[in-house]
């Protein structure tokens, strides 16, 4: 099963957000996050990670501990990360249970998927 890629935007709006939001300045991505998540803002996030970083993080396996880039909170340990296929990385288990706050949504709510979804969020700040 593939992830359905976030919608493409025009290239101004693009142009604007890489101005905006960079690896070094997320701030404006991360006053998007909400909790409860809801599929506008998702794709929103979506959007923007795949301008800012594409699929870096995805693709990077460095040894160590994977951290919340707001707060630094201690989220996975690099032996449970795989290849998803998500522009944004995939683990298999958190670093503890208290590591991530999960939210599971229903069936169908939102954004049309027909699997389990289980929100993820980190135990720390709340990010999405």
């Amino acid at each position: 099963m593939a992830c359905r890629l976030p919608a493409k935007l025009p290239k101004e709006e693009r142009d604007s957000l890489r101005a905006a939001i960079s690896l070094t300045d997320r701030s404006g991505y991360f006053e998007l996050s909400r909790c409860p998540i809801n599929a506008e803002v998702e794709q929103r996030m979506e959007q923007i990670s795949s301008l800012v970083s594409g699929e870096e993080y995805a693709r990077s396996f460095n040894p160590g501990l994977y951290s919340c880039a707001r707060c630094g909170h201690a989220l996975y340990a690099h032996t449970s990360k795989f290849t998803g296929p998500c522009l944004w990385p995939s683990f298999r288990a958190p670093l503890e249970v208290s590591s991530l706050h999960t939210i599971a949504v229903a069936q169908g709510a939102y954004n049309h998927y027909s699997c389990s979804v289980v929100e993820l969020y980190c135990a720390g700040c709340s990010l999405f």
